[in-house]
């Protein structure tokens, strides 16, 4: 039997990748999918380039063990027309990356509501997923700035530069959006609490081009640390910040009180909520003469962030 005869007896085997790739556009007019299909080919590159393998030899059975839990908010992860065309998309979504296809589903909603400024609309400029998760983080910030004033501390406000300390959960996660930060996690709020109790937090962001930098005095330690957005401690000189920022957010943070200090008294009780909850999940240890708990000082202890 011919492959063309095979082709027409098993229809639902006969997949355009093209046509999966597209069930990943949040758009309803396909504009997005030049652009993914773009990222999926760099992807394959240098996957090709690090493991020196034909980008098309890969096992969709490793895929199927990480795809399988995704849970993304802001993002539907696309069900395929039969179990094979569910194995691609699995490893599509992790060719992506969850949090990426979470920015662009969010870069869509805001593109929408036209709260993507002109010049900034067009995904065919756009090279890298940093760049779309830059300008929907902007997006939102502008959206829910109003809502999360009382949930903040202003330190700096000007035409190009935005710093603030956050002072709930809520206002972390949305200024530190786009980001690697531990204290921006949505998963673990536990350091955000640790370091928000240990020293002063501040989230300065570049209101033109989306820019992050956390920067933390750990006031214990006497310790001034700055980390870019993929959270990596760097030097002032390897930051965008202009040395007056720079200056500034030291000088306000070495007489400031740490972060909790301004915490509301709901903020607060979360706080002290969570890490009595995490104390009670702390092992103890036994002995046949006593009993030995834990220290919550010791657990408290915090190094740097990240």
């Amino acid at each position: 039997m011919g492959k063309k005869e095979l082709k027409e007896q098993n229809k639902d085997l006969v997949i355009h990748v093209v046509d999966v790739i597209n069930k990943f556009d949040p758009s309803n007019s396909s504009k997005f999918t030049g652009f993914l299909i773009k990222k999926l080919k760099e992807h394959l590159d240098d996957i090709k380039s690090t493991l020196g393998k034909p980008s098309g030899r890969f096992r969709l059975r490793e895929v199927i063990l990480e795809g399988g839990n995704s849970n993304i908010k802001n993002f539907s992860k696309p069900i395929g027309d039969n179990d094979l065309e569910n194995n691609i998309i699995y490893y599509l979504t992790e060719c992506y990356g969850r949090e990426n296809l979470e920015s662009l589903h969010l870069f869509n909603e805001h593109l929408k509501e036209n709260r993507i400024p002109q010049g900034y609309r067009d995904i065919n400029n756009y090279g890298s997923w940093e760049e779309i998760q830059k300008v929907a983080s902007l997006a939102t910030i502008k959206l829910d700035q109003k809502r999360l004033e009382k949930e903040v501390m202003t330190v700096i406000d000007n035409e190009e530069w935005l710093v603030i300390r956050p002072l709930t959960i809520e206002s972390s996660l949305t200024y530190g959006s786009g980001t690697k930060w531990c204290t921006a996690s949505k998963q673990n709020h536990e350091y955000f609490y640790r370091y928000s109790k240990n020293g002063v937090l501040n989230y300065v962001i570049n209101k033109i081009d989306g820019e992050k930098y956390g920067v933390y005095y750990d006031i214990s330690n006497n310790e001034f640390s700055i980390w870019n957005a993929p959270d990596r401690r760097i030097d002032s000189v390897e930051s965008t910040m202009p040395f007056e920022i720079i200056n500034t957010i030291y000088k306000i943070s070495k007489i400031g009180e740490p972060n909790y200090s301004y915490f509301s008294e709901l903020e607060k009780l979360k706080s002290n909520s969570y890490f009595e909850e995490k104390m009670e999940n702390v092992p103890v240890e036994e002995s046949d003469d006593d009993v030995e708990i834990a220290n919550y000082e010791d657990y408290e202890e915090v190094t740097v962030l990240g």
